[in-house]
C-alpha cells in the first residue's frame, strides 16, 4: 500500500504546485520523475512525450499517466491522474458552483483581454513547434481558412481525417530516435491493449447513438459531449478551447465560459480541468463536474495506456508520423480561427483593449511577463480603471 500511496502522493503534490500550463508540467515532470526519482530515463521520457504529443488528449496529464503506467501498471496509471487532477478538479468545480461575478464585470472583461494574448501566444508557440518549414506553414493556413466554415465537431473530425491522408502521402517527419523499453510494470502482451483501444472505439461510436435515443438524461448528454471533446484536442490542451465552446452553447453564456477559462490558467495542474467547471457552472452541480471531467479526460488516458507499451516500436514509422504532423498542422489552424471568431469578438468591446492586448504580447514575447500573470494583472488594471 505504501508503494502506491507514494506514486498518489508524488503527483498530488505536483498537481499542487504545477502552475504554467503543459510546457512547464514537463519541465517538472522531467525534474521530478527523470532527475531526481529515476523512475524512467530521460530518452523513455523523450518517447514518452513524443507519444502524448502524437496523440489526441491533455499532453501533461498523458505524460503523467504513462509514468504511472511505467511504474505500476494501470493503478499507477489510475493513481497518477487522480493525484495530478484532484487539486485544480476541486478549485474549478467550486468556480463553477459559485460563479465569478463577484469579479465584477471590469475585473472580468481584464482578464478576457489577457485571455487573448494567452491564446494568441499559445499559437505562436504551437506555430513555432509544429510548423517549422513551409509545407507544414501551408498545411496550417489552410486548416485556418478551412475551420473558419466549419464548425461542427463532427465535420471537423472529417477535416482532420483529410489532413491526416494528406500529410501520410506528403510528409515525412524525422522519427524520434527510439528508446528501448526497460522491465517496468507495463503490460507484455499486445491484449490489453486491444482491449483499450476496442473500449475507446466503442464508446466514439456508441455514446452518439445513446444520446439520441436517451435525449431526456442530462448525464449522459454531459459525457457524450465532453468525451467528443477529449477525443478531437489534438495540439495541445488551448486547442480544447473551441471545441468546449461549441459544447457549451447554451448551457451557459459566453462571457461566463471565457472568463472561467481565463480563471483556469491560473491553477495549478492541468488546463483540462477547466470541464470541471462547465460541469458545475451548466447547473449539474458536482456530479456534472465529476462526469465532465471523467469524459474529457478518459479517450486520451485510454490511448496512451493501450499505446504507450508499444510506441518504441511505432514510433519509427514515418507515414504515420506524417499523418500526425498534417494533423498538428490542422489544429493550430483550428485553435487560430477559434480565436478570431470567438475569443477576440467577446474580449475586445473599445478599440483601446487592444492597447492592453499589444502591451500584454509585447511584454510575453519579450520575457518580461508569464502569460498566466496577465490574468491577474488585466483585471486589477480594468478594475482600477473603472474606478478611478
Amino acid at each position: 500500500m505504501a508503494f502506491y500511496a507514494d506514486i498518489f502522493l508524488q503527483f498530488l503534490r505536483l498537481g499542487a504546485i504545477s502552475f504554467g500550463g503543459p510546457p512547464a508540467h514537463l519541465v517538472y515532470f522531467e525534474r521530478h520523475f527523470v532527475a531526481e526519482k529515476a523512475w524512467l530515463t530521460k530518452a523513455q521520457y523523450q518517447q514518452l512525450v513524443a507519444l502524448c504529443q502524437f496523440l489526441p488528449g491533455p499532453a501533461s496529464s498523458q505524460v503523467g499517466i504513462g509514468i504511472g503506467l511505467q511504474r505500476a501498471g494501470y493503478t499507477g496509471a489510475l493513481l497518477a491522474f487522480l493525484g495530478f487532477t484532484l487539486p485544480s478538479f476541486a478549485l474549478m468545480t467550486l468556480a463553477g458552483l459559485y460563479g465569478l461575478q463577484w469579479l465584477g464585470a471590469s475585473a472580468i472583461q481584464g482578464a478576457l483581454c489577457a485571455l487573448v494574448v494567452i491564446v494568441a501566444h499559445a499559437i505562436f508557440l504551437m506555430s513555432k513547434s509544429l510548423t517549422p518549414d513551409w509545407p507544414r506553414r501551408a498545411f496550417a493556413v489552410l486548416g485556418f481558412a478551412v475551420f473558419l466554415s466549419v464548425q461542427q465537431p463532427a465535420l471537423q473530425l472529417g477535416v482532420l481525417l483529410l489532413f491526416a491522408l494528406a500529410g501520410a502521402w506528403r510528409l515525412r517527419p524525422t522519427p524520434v530516435a527510439p528508446a528501448a523499453m526497460p522491465t517496468t510494470a507495463l503490460p507484455r502482451s499486445t491484449q490489453p491493449g486491444l482491449i483499450l483501444l476496442l473500449i475507446l472505439l466503442v464508446l466514439l461510436l456508441g455514446l452518439p447513438a445513446l444520446a439520441m435515443f436517451y435525449s431526456q438524461a442530462p448525464l449522459l448528454l454531459l459525457f457524450e459531449r465532453y468525451f467528443q471533446a477529449g477525443a478531437l484536442v489534438f495540439g495541445g490542451g488551448h486547442v480544447v478551447l473551441p471545441l468546449l465552446e461549441q459544447q457549451a452553447t447554451g448551457t451557459i453564456g459566453q462571457t461566463e465560459f471565457l472568463a472561467g477559462y481565463a480563471t483556469a490558467q491560473l491553477m495549478p495542474g492541468p488546463l483540462f480541468s477547466f470541464a470541471a467547471y462547465l460541469g458545475a457552472a451548466a447547473g449539474n452541480g458536482v456530479t456534472g463536474a465529476l462526469v465532465a471531467t471523467i469524459a474529457i479526460f478518459l479517450p486520451g488516458a485510454l490511448l496512451v495506456a493501450a499505446i504507450w507499451p508499444w510506441w518504441h516500436r511505432l514510433s519509427a514509422n514515418r507515414t504515420l508520423l506524417g499523418a500526425v504532423a498534417a494533423v498538428n498542422c490542422a489544429v493550430v489552424g483550428l485553435l487560430a480561427a477559434g480565436w478570431w471568431q470567438f475569443v477576440v469578438p467577446h474580449a475586445v468591446t473599445t478599440s483601446w483593449h487592444w492597447l492592453f492586448i499589444g502591451c500584454g504580447m509585447a511584454l510575453v514575447l519579450r520575457g518580461w511577463c508569464t502569460p498566466v500573470l496577465l490574468v491577474p494583472l488585466g483585471s486589477l488594471l480594468f478594475f482600477l480603471g473603472a474606478a478611478l
